[in-house]
């Protein structure tokens, strides 16, 4: 028999690498969000309790679309395997005795999103069905074969011919439906992730925004400071922690960076009806905060579980002869 089907075709390569150049971008992007997502609870802006509350909430509303895209990938693989198999042993028999086969292989039932259990039991069914036909086949060959109306030694010989110049189509089709399965769950795995990291790292909606913009203005080459009274205004003790963001240009020139900033205090506990001000110190470094241009970052005030507060700030290193508010 021909050992063709032992050589990888040419085209396996361009799908496997296909494959790894897809997965390798969702992958770092992936990471990338993670990464960003480590660096907010680092800063304290988004605590453990949030990323349990949200992914919980997430998987409730996005879980059965998840779990649908998994089934019917799978779905898909399966039922490419059964029809492969049974069409390859069709063909076999129809080749070797022409006429043997009077019927087509069946249609495999269709995925139904939200009954799972049913679609596989049919998926069972239904590979049952077309492998009882298959083996009627083998039975009836070998009938042929006991009755002499066929001799053995030419029905392997024809085997072998079929198997020579169809074999590696058939491994090249099921190395196929491979790839789509490999692709297909690294997709939806990926894809649901990414969504989760791109919608908790959007998270505001736990957090009251200040109705004004905290100006933070000072020299360059020197510190600006600013002030802010923080109130509870609860029936309960309260224990707040305050943390600063990445500032950028207000105008978006250049990346986001990290300021060098003491607040004080950086943790308090208010009791009910009591306020505490708190002192915002900001290095202008030039070789950061270029003079003149408007930086923005925001501060949390953070309690456990939760952003309670967003200040935006308004950041502004002056030059000696500008040093007052924009």
């Amino acid at each position: 028999m021909s050992t063709a089907a032992s050589e990888p075709p040419g085209d396996w390569t361009a799908r496997y690498a296909e494959y790894v150049s897809q997965a390798s971008s969702r992958a770092a992007r992936t990471a990338e969000l993670n990464t960003r997502l480590l660096k907010r609870v680092a800063r304290g802006e988004l605590t453990p309790a949030v990323l349990e509350r949200r992914y919980a909430a997430f998987a409730a509303t996005h879980g059965a679309a998840y779990a649908n895209d998994l089934a019917a990938t799978s779905m898909r693989f399966l039922t490419g395997l059964v029809r492969a198999g049974t069409g390859y042993a069709n063909e076999l028999v129809q080749h070797i005795a022409p006429g043997s086969v009077t019927s087509e292989p069946g249609d495999p039932p269709r995925f139904v999103s939200d009954d799972w259990s049913t679609g596989f039991r049919r998926l069972t069914e239904y590979a049952a069905t077309e492998n009882a036909a298959v083996a009627a086949l083998l039975r009836t060959l070998m009938e042929k074969v006991a009755s002499g109306a066929a001799s053995a030694s030419d029905l392997n010989a024809a085997a072998e011919d079929f198997h020579g110049e169809h074999l590696p189509e058939t491994v090249q089709n099921i190395v196929s439906l491979f790839f789509d399965l490999l692709a297909g769950l690294d997709e939806t795995h990926s894809d649901f992730g990414i969504r989760y990291l791109d919608e908790v790292l959007g998270l505001r909606s736990d957090t009251e925004r200040a109705a004004g913009t905290l100006d933070v203005v000072g020299p360059s080459g020197g510190s600006a400071t600013a002030r802010l009274a923080v109130s509870n205004d609860a029936a309960t003790p309260s224990a707040l922690r305050i943390v600063m963001t990445d500032v950028r240009r207000a105008d978006g020139v250049g990346p986001a960076f990290e300021p060098d900033v003491t607040i004080v205090p950086e943790r308090l506990a208010l009791a009910p009806g009591t306020e505490e001000e708190i002192s915002l110190t900001i290095r202008l470094d030039p070789a950061v905060f270029e003079p003149g241009p408007e930086y923005a970052g925001t501060l949390h005030v953070l309690s456990p579980g939760e952003s309670v507060l967003a200040v935006p700030l308004r950041i502004r290193a002056a030059v000696l002869t500008d040093q007052g508010p924009p």
